[in-house]
């Protein structure tokens, strides 16, 4: 044993300071270890990796937590034995070690909202049959990373007495500003929040524009949206037009989607034959549902043809295009096939004779 009295003053009281930050060190590295052993008896008892995630996570600022105590503790120690001229150099450490612990803090809560948003992603978010929750979570993960990080400024402020609410009001005045110049792109943002939680569209989904256009959902932002066209070129339009715009969603909400083919015939076909043939076409095509079952029509006396219309439905939106071309070239070819004629458009005109010639 060291006989601290017979040593000088000086070196005593640095040998016990560097004794306290050893025995914190120490007793730091004891509490991690506790931690790796709970961390595999959790693993080996629960099928969620959150747990793990969250030890780890934990582990390092536990470990600097304690350091920093333990140099809180020996300063202090050392502020008792040294006159008041040298208080500014503890003040500083102390300002140090109080700033250390704030980033400490801030630091762990991040993590903490980034292990909790990805493990909702990877376990909760991706199991439902809404997008909202995919969309959302990186935005309540930014402005919780925000706000977290504006906390612990204002605490870190707080402490050396700094003007808080001075710096609110003014922070408050700019934000103000900043609304007024920005006033487009926050109300493109509060629209982006009303699309992700209205759902007149989902992402993929086939839509008729206001303008006309037929497009494909192709992402949800929150400033602007994006949709691809037949030309695979991407049409990009502002939320807030979204909103007031009529929209028509061509895949809700279900996907199968009507096929209507109309066609006419010559005067004097059989109608039983015309329909029979157009139901054949349909029901033996491997894209077409049986059920609602299709149904073949004769709508209308044309000035030169019987009109008949079929009508069917596809399971997918994407085969629409292709099935109703398909359908037309067979119905076509089997007209033909049974002698049906697809007249050219006729005239009768009737000539009349003077009695006198």
């Amino acid at each position: 044993m060291i006989d601290l009295s017979s040593l000088p003053p000086w070196l005593s009281e640095t040998i016990v300071f560097l004794a306290i930050v050893a025995g914190a060190y120490l007793l730091s590295e004891i509490v991690v270890l506790i931690i790796n052993l709970v961390k595999r008896y959790l693993a080996a008892r629960t099928d969620t990796d959150l747990d793990d995630k969250i030890l780890d996570a934990v582990k390092a600022p536990v470990r600097y937590v304690m350091i920093f105590v333990g140099v809180t503790i020996a300063l202090k120690r050392l502020d008792l034995m040294f006159d008041e001229k040298y208080d500014w150099i503890f003040k500083i450490t102390s300002a140090v070690v109080f700033v250390a612990f704030a980033l400490i803090a801030t630091m762990l809560l991040l993590r903490m909202v980034k292990i909790f948003t990805r493990w909702y992603a990877d376990k909760v978010a991706s199991k439902t049959e809404s997008n909202v929750d995919d969309e959302l979570l990186p935005l309540v993960r930014r402005i919780l990373s925000l706000l977290i990080i504006v906390i612990g400024a204002m605490t870190v402020l707080d402490h050396f007495e700094v003007d808080v609410k001075g710096l609110i009001a003014i922070l408050g005045v700019g934000s103000l500003a900043i609304a007024l110049a920005a006033q487009d792109t926050i109300a493109n943002m509060i629209s982006g929040f009303i699309l992700m939680l209205d759902r007149p569209f989902r992402k993929g989904d086939r839509i008729q524009l206001a303008t006309g256009e037929t497009v494909d959902v192709y992402d949800i932002g929150l400033r602007s949206s994006k949709f691809m066209t037949f030309d695979n070129t991407l049409i990009i339009l502002p939320n807030h037009e979204l909103v007031k715009a009529k929209v028509t969603n061509l895949s809700y909400p279900e996907e199968a989607i009507r096929i209507v083919i109309d066609i006419g015939v010559a005067y004097g076909s059989e109608i039983e034959k015309v329909k029979a043939i157009l139901l054949e076409c349909a029901n033996s095509h491997e894209s077409v549902l049986k059920e609602p079952p299709p149904g073949a029509f004769l709508v209308s006396f044309g000035d030169s043809s019987l009109n008949f219309r079929l009508v069917c439905r596809v399971g997918q939106l994407r085969e629409h295009w292709d099935t109703a071309e398909q359908l037309r070239c067979k119905i076509y070819n089997e007209f033909n096939r049974a002698g049906v004629e697809i007249p050219f458009p006729q005239r009768v005109v009737h000539v009349m004779r003077n009695s006198s010639d």
